[in-house]
């Protein structure tokens, strides 16, 4: 058993099976490397939704009332509802979508820096108002993201693929999602 496992561990092994697949990905066309890439690419997503279960458990521990809780359960829709068709026509007009679609979801990703250090930067009740508002304020860029996603998908990936494409995006994020959460709690 140690021998199997030192031969498994050992570094030159590991080196040329790395050399081999990545051999073996190079030799894919780019479409193939672009779907990887959408497809590595939920995983912090997916850490981040697992994370985004605990947000109103946060807010009460930190003196939130319900009413906060509804806020924060419904306000995000409506944002997504206001901001959905202004980032359609704006994707419609810009050449540049891939520097829409990685700006909008850097900012969106910031709002979690913005959580976390709310509860140690504010007291109590304000930080619990404060993560409710980061956490409304979220869905703006992420209805900006949703729709230049939608249409780098398009672009990048075939009719043909599509299907097997967001089948396997919402396994990974589903599962990502709920693993985290079960592991956080």
């Amino acid at each position: 058993e140690c021998t199997m496992l030192r031969a498994a561990l050992n570094p030159q092994r590991i080196r040329n099976r790395i050399a081999s697949r990545w051999a073996e990905f190079r030799g894919y066309t780019p479409t193939d490397r672009n779907l990887f890439y959408l497809c590595v690419e939920i995983v912090p997503i997916g850490i981040a939704a697992g994370a985004f279960a605990f947000n109103g458990p946060f807010v009460l521990k930190l003196g939130g009332a319900n009413a906060r809780l509804g806020l924060m359960a419904s306000l995000p829709a409506l944002m997504i509802i206001l901001f959905t068709f202004p980032a359609a026509r704006l994707m419609e007009r810009v050449r540049n979508r891939k520097l829409w679609v990685n700006g909008s979801l850097t900012l969106s990703r910031f709002t979690y820096l913005g959580i976390g250090l709310a509860p140690w930067l504010l007291p109590n009740t304000p930080a619990a108002y404060a993560i409710v508002a980061l956490v409304v304020l979220q869905a703006i860029p992420l209805a900006l993201f949703n729709t230049a996603f939608t249409v780098i998908i398009a672009e990048v990936c075939p009719p043909t693929r599509r299907s097997a494409l967001f089948a396997l995006r919402t396994t990974l994020l589903s599962t990502l999602a709920q693993g985290h959460a079960h592991l956080a709690a």
